[in-house]
């Protein structure tokens, strides 16, 4: 199949294909071109890994923040406090820390997302403003995202 629509560019001949099951090196390849894309508009995309571990007398995690700092931003993927440490400040305790730990590589804030059932209160509670929900995701519930300016 081809288009053209009176577009001057040369007439491609192409085929879709859908995948449930892409190729790795087919995702790289877009991934790829997609950043070189970019790197045109907003420079190099230096990711540099940033985590925060609270472990017990034993080594054991008992919470942990994990994100990545790109484009002067930190992004919090992931974190997570052991049930019998929740209410105790460890959270916050790994969100100040990690916050810290942003502005020393002089970050502008820190990006998260969060869902109706997991922290949205606590982010609010810590000077973070939701910029964004997405209703219905999942499905029967929400996604927030928030940020805040260090």
């Amino acid at each position: 199949m081809s288009l053209h629509h009176g577009d001057p560019r040369p007439r491609v001949d192409y085929r879709i294909e859908e995948c449930d099951d892409p190729r790795i090196d087919d995702v790289s390849f877009l991934r790829d071109r997609l950043i070189e894309f970019n790197r045109q508009f907003l420079g190099t995309d230096a990711r540099e890994p940033l985590a925060v571990f609270a472990r017990d007398a034993g080594g054991s995690i008992v919470g942990g923040l994990s994100g990545v700092v790109s484009r002067g931003w930190l992004h919090v993927e992931l974190l997570w406090v052991a049930p019998e440490m929740r209410g105790a400040g460890l959270g916050r305790e790994l969100v100040e820390r990690a916050e810290r730990r942003a502005r020393e590589r002089s970050c502008a804030g820190v990006l998260v997302e969060t869902y109706d059932f997991q922290a949205l209160s606590f982010y609010e509670t810590g000077g973070y403003e939701r910029f964004a929900t997405l209703d219905g995701y999942p499905v029967g519930s929400r996604q927030h995202y928030l940020a805040k300016r260090l």
